[in-house]
């Protein structure tokens, strides 16, 4: 295993470990917990696909900026 695949592998178990303490230690309602991961899912989600919507436009941009240069 790679010095690189270790790091990887340590870093997503820590993840694993420390997202099933919040679980177990969170003062919330199994139904609230699911129903703020959702919520903040959706906000990551729309955060994203608004950035990948930001960046094809750049792209785009771009594309005709170099194709009017030649």
């Amino acid at each position: 295993m790679s010095k690189r695949t270790g790091t990887l592998l340590a870093f997503l178990t820590g993840m694993v470990i420390g997202g099933a303490l919040v679980l177990l230690f969170t003062p919330y309602t199994g139904e609230e917990v699911r129903d703020r991961l959702k919520r903040e899912g959706k906000k990551i989600l729309n955060k994203a696909r608004e950035d990948l919507k930001n960046l094809v436009e750049k792209v785009e941009e771009d594309i005709v900026s170099i194709e009017e240069e030649e």
